[in-house]
C-alpha cells in the first residue's frame, strides 16, 4: 500500500502541480446540484475534480494531478473514453 506523505497532501490542498504553476481555487459544485445531475442525467463521473472537493457519492472522479490517485482519483480525464454523462468543471 502506498503511503501518503505530508508533501503530497499539501500539494493537493494548495492545488499546486509539480511544474510550479498554481490554480486559483478549490471550488466545488454545491451538493444539491450534484444530486440533481446524478438523478436527472445519470451522471456517473466527475471530471477535473480534486480529492478535496469531489462529490462524495460520485461513482468515479478524475483529478488534474497524478497525486490525486493516492486518494482514489483517476488521473487525466482525457485518458479514458467518456461514456455516459459526466459533470465537468475545469478550474
Amino acid at each position: 500500500m502506498t503511503s501518503v506523505t505530508q508533501i503530497e497532501v499539501a500539494r493537493i490542498y494548495t492545488n499546486k502541480p509539480t511544474d510550479g504553476s498554481k490554480l486559483a481555487n478549490q471550488c466545488t459544485t454545491p451538493n444539491r446540484y450534484m444530486q440533481a445531475f446524478r438523478s436527472g442525467s445519470s451522471v456517473t463521473a466527475e471530471r477535473f475534480a480534486s480529492p478535496l472537493n469531489v462529490y462524495p457519492n460520485m461513482t468515479c472522479y478524475f483529478s488534474m494531478y497524478a497525486e490525486g490517485a493516492l486518494f482514489g482519483a483517476n488521473f487525466d480525464a482525457y485518458s479514458m473514453k467518456w461514456i455516459g454523462a459526466s459533470q465537468v468543471k475545469p478550474e
